[in-house]
């Protein structure tokens, strides 16, 4: 008899993980809904719901996921105070002021830091490659990330079948045997 409570408590605890790992991207839209709603401007509130939740679509597996989704709704206090704070005016739509700002920026470093024009046009070059080469491999990565949980999904779904399997085997086991 107790075999088959063991076999009960596994089939329902493989259940309910695979209605976890199914339905995990849903309770965390709603967990970040929250915590934009914590935000009390309406425009901030809306631009946060969107970040988080394209970083939230970024994250591949249910404790990333809940990391994230709990971490807006933790954090949400501490961004909208931070919203608040004062914000450097960011480069005008006009192009001549812009250039004019990166001259002077560059002008800037290079009297600080003694570092030639040459050299900082060398280290933007190599920034620029190195961040070319790495969405190349984030790519990458995602596509073999979805793989793996598209597998995951499958294997999950096997092993729920498979507890069934057994349940029944054990049923009717019982059934002959009285």
């Amino acid at each position: 008899m107790d075999y088959l409570i063991n076999l009960a408590l596994g089939i329902a605890g493989s259940l309910i993980a695979a209605e976890i790992v199914f339905h995990h991207k849903r309770w965390c839209r709603r967990l970040v809904r929250a915590a934009a709603a914590r935000i009390k401007d309406p425009a901030q509130s809306e631009i946060k719901l969107e970040e988080w939740l394209a970083a939230l679509d970024e994250h591949v597996g249910v404790i990333a996921s809940f990391s994230h989704s709990i971490g807006c709704w933790v954090g949400a206090p501490a961004v909208a105070a931070a919203l608040k704070l004062p914000v450097l005016n960011k480069a005008a739509n006009n192009p001549s002021k812009s250039a004019t700002r990166f001259r002077f920026a560059r002008a800037t470093i290079e009297g600080r830091s003694g570092v030639s024009a040459r050299v900082l046009e060398q280290m933007i070059k190599q920034l620029s490659e190195t961040t070319r080469d790495a969405g190349a491999q984030l790519h990458r990565l995602e596509a073999e990330m979805k793989e793996v949980m598209r597998r995951s999904k499958a294997l999950s779904v096997s092993v729920s079948l498979l507890g069934l399997v057994g349940l029944l085997v054990s049923v009717m086991r019982w059934f002959f045997k009285g």
